[in-house]
């Protein structure tokens, strides 16, 4: 007997507004990223304040496509992780695998990782 996959249920506001999109595979959320982001979360206004990039239930996005996560807060920061297979990961010649910004835009943080661990060439300064 073949199992049905789950379908996609987005949870709407009463005005009308998706406020969550997920994409589940085999109860996983899944979407390959060129597809786009297997999770999008909105506020109430439909500001869009985070994006899920999953495959097989894992954060997934190769690197050059962009963060694995993006979640925007109330107060206007904007955090960005780079994850592949699950753990966080950025080669650190293409620049951190975590970042986060203000309300401006500018980087107040920012951490180099390779699979999933704190690392950066001493070369290139600090993780």
């Amino acid at each position: 007997m073949m199992r049905e996959e789950p379908k996609h249920r987005a949870h709407v506001s009463r005005d009308g507004i998706v406020l969550l999109e997920p994409f589940p595979w085999s109860g996983r959320l899944h979407s390959r990223a060129r597809a786009g982001p297997a999770e999008t979360r909105r506020n109430d206004d439909g500001l869009v304040i985070s994006e899920r990039f999953m495959e097989h239930g894992q954060r997934h996005r190769p690197t050059q496509s962009g963060p694995a996560v993006i979640s925007r807060k109330p107060d206007g920061t904007v955090s960005e992780q780079f994850a592949v297979r699950g753990k966080s990961h950025r080669p650190p010649k293409e620049g951190p695998a975590y970042i986060l910004r203000n309300a401006d835009g500018v980087v107040v943080y920012e951490q180099f990782m390779v699979n999933g661990k704190v690392h950066r060439p001493a070369k290139d300064g600090p993780a």
